[in-house]
């Protein structure tokens, strides 16, 4: 796998302006596009940032809350692709190669990481095109830790945000592993959404769970305990 060539002017050119540099359409995302900034590649809608490699701060706050050699020698769930900015993270800030499979149900998010992210990578990335929660229900396999990282556009969907889907990432936990789960908390719509949800939803199916403010976002987090 190769990744797309972009010209060495806007490379040097995108520490100080951003380029778009490809553009799709899904029925998941009717506007998604690559953008090159500080020679990173950003995947957007037209109200998210869905990855921005290992600059995507707020999984990266968590990875240093819990210190990278929690995560040594780990077998990771992503739910939701993006530009594969996990894997990023843990390679370029902390050059730890794990092992990833990636639940992603957008076909144009695939095309798009398979051009511009998983070409930066040389950890093991299995991607599985599926609906996650469709994918929770039927999966036997077991991880040391899920992230949790699915929206279209700026909404998670109710399929994932439901006791039913949080019991089935529950199920899919080793003992001792850690789950990681993505909540928007940039604005009040969000910060009443998140609460409740943290409060009535999250803590009912993970009462030992806890959360992390990484500005603009939270991330619930939860360790299953040894048996």
């Amino acid at each position: 796998m190769s990744i797309v060539p972009v010209v060495w002017w806007k490379r040097v050119l995108s520490y100080f302006y951003e380029f778009e540099i490809d553009r799709m359409s899904s029925e998941l995302n009717p506007e998604l596009w690559v953008s090159l900034k500080q020679n990173r590649f950003l995947l957007n809608t037209p109200n998210a940032v869905y990855s921005y490699e290992d600059q995507y701060d707020n999984f990266g706050q968590a990875i240093a809350h819990f210190g990278p050699e929690r995560f040594r020698a780990k077998e990771v769930l992503l739910l939701g692709l993006g530009m594969a900015s996990i894997p990023h993270i843990f390679e370029k800030k902390y050059g730890l190669e794990l092992k990833y499979t990636a639940v992603e149900a957008d076909p144009a998010v695939i095309e798009l990481c398979s051009m511009y992210g998983l070409p930066r990578l040389t950890s093991s990335v299995e991607i599985i095109q599926a609906d996650a929660a469709l994918w929770l229900q039927q999966n036997t396999q077991k991880y040391d830790v899920i992230m949790m990282d699915v929206f279209v556009d700026d909404t998670i969907p109710a399929s994932l945000c439901n006791r039913q889907a949080l019991e089935h990432m529950r199920q899919g936990m080793r003992d001792d592993a850690l789950l990681l789960y993505n909540v928007l908390f940039a604005n009040a719509a969000d910060r009443l959404w998140s609460q409740e949800f943290y409060n009535d939803v999250f803590l009912s199916v993970f009462p030992e769970g806890s959360k992390l403010d990484v500005g603009g976002n939270w991330i619930l987090t939860y360790h299953q305990s040894r048996s």
